[in-house]
Order: C-alpha cells, then structure tokens, then sequence
C-alpha cells in the first residue's frame, strides 16, 4: 500500500513554519507562501472559480496565520490539513454571502447598463421602447439582470444557473416572477 501520509519531517518543518509566521517573521511568511500558496490557490480557485477571488482568499487566510488571528494546534491534525481547512473556510463564506446578496458579484461584474441596452430598441425607433423602459423600472434590479440575460443575451436559463452560480429552479421561478411583474406593468394603462 503506497504511504500517503507526509514525512515527519516536512510536518515539523511546516508546523515550525506556520509558529514564525505567527510570530510576525517575514522571512518565513515568504517561505510559507512559496511552499504552500499554489496548493491553497488551486483549491480556492476550484471552488469560487475566479483567478482574483481566489488570490484574495488564500492571501487572507495567510494572513490570518501571519496576524495570529488563526492559531495551529498540532494536536488537531497535520499543519497542511489546517491551512487547507482555512482556506476552504474562507471560500464557503465568501460563496454563502455571495448567495446572500442576490445574485452575486457575478452580476454586479456584467454591470448591465440598462440604458444602453434600452438605447438599441430606442434607436430602432421602437416606440414602445420608453414604455419598456419604465415597466423594467418597476421591477427589483436582480429580475431586471435575469431578464436581461435571457431576453437580451439570448441566455438558457441553465447558461444563467451557471453563470450567476444559483440553481436553475431559482433562476427559472425569478425569471418567471420577473416576468409576470413586467406583464403586469406593462398592461398598466400609459
């Protein structure tokens, strides 16, 4: 059975690493970035799934052990296992506010300009493109996003499920009630 476990080794040096580092020891903050940074972003990169999110995840949880808001205990486990669990920690938290506040930096990075998008039917000279204007007004800007990205992106709801990370039926019943909200307003006498 080939030995999976790390030598003893590389433990002690990096739990005798993750002590200096906590200690305030530059010199050692850069070794233990060297030595474990690409391992930590990998994995934070595989779970947030953006280049610059994960950089800022695995450069906060070293920073945790450099400012010893994180303390290792060698007793609960391999040093490694703990800068990964920190890691994994900061992602899922980063994910769940994500989800939290709508739907998530993803949208708010497509900074969709309404107008501008309102302008292409404007200058098709759609008259009713002012009356669009102000029934999309009347809906919550996260049903204004989804509708766009369906009807102006010409996006599947599975494509916006995995573009905005929330699951299809959410999206669909937000798509759906989105919807129905601008029916209504727009069946609204001008």
């Amino acid at each position: 059975m080939p030995e999976t476990a790390e030598p003893q080794d590389e433990l002690d040096d990096l739990t005798a690493l993750l002590w200096l580092v906590a200690a305030g020891d530059g010199q050692a903050f850069s070794r233990l970035y060297d030595s474990e940074g690409a391992r930590l972003y990998t994995l934070a990169l595989r779970m947030v799934g953006t280049n610059q999110l994960a950089v800022e995840i695995v450069h906060g949880a070293l920073l945790q052990v450099w400012r010893g808001l994180a303390r290792f205990d060698p007793q609960s486990g391999p040093p490694r296992a703990w800068l990964i669990s920190l890691v994994r920690n900061r992602a899922i938290e980063l994910l769940r506010r994500r989800q939290r506040d709508g739907l998530g930096q993803d949208m708010a990075l497509r900074q969709v300009d309404l107008d501008a998008d309102l302008g292409r039917l404007a200058a098709a000279a759609n008259p009713a493109a002012h009356r669009l204007r102000v029934a999309l007004d009347g809906l919550e800007r996260d049903g204004q996003l989804l509708l766009l990205l369906s009807y102006l992106d010409g996006m599947s709801p599975g494509e916006i499920a995995h573009r905005v990370r929330l699951p299809i039926g959410t999206v669909k019943s937000w798509t759906r009630r989105s919807l129905e909200l601008l029916r209504g307003a727009w069946d609204q006498p001008a």
